[in-house]
């Protein structure tokens, strides 16, 4: 099952991240094209994506360890998800963070 391609969902979400990007929008784009989704992990209301970027052929980000974007999307079940997308310690794209959002209500 791993590595896989992103699902549209994933595709999407990702694409709605980058969008939010300033300056290193065009340097993770290129990260994105290389990359695949390596595994993921979670539990209750956190869904982490393990991403897997082919180094050999990307520039690193200036950024380093840590949210280099985030925003709010919907899940194909209508739910609304806080988005994030993170960066290791070697400016790759790590991990994409899908957290539903639970209603306090």
């Amino acid at each position: 099952m791993y590595p896989r391609e992103l699902t549209p969902e994933e595709q999407a979400w990702l694409e709605l991240l980058l969008s939010r990007l300033g300056s290193d929008q065009e340097i993770l784009r290129a990260q994105a094209r290389c990359m695949r989704v390596g595994g993921e992990c979670g539990t209750g209301p956190v869904s982490i994506r393990l991403l897997e970027v082919d180094d050999s052929h990307c520039v690193p980000c200036p950024v380093r360890d840590g949210p280099v974007a985030e925003d709010t999307g919907i899940a194909k079940t209508g739910e609304p998800v806080e988005l994030r997308l993170q960066v290791d310690d070697r400016g790759f794209i790590s991990e994409l963070q899908i957290l539903r959002i639970l209603d306090e209500s």
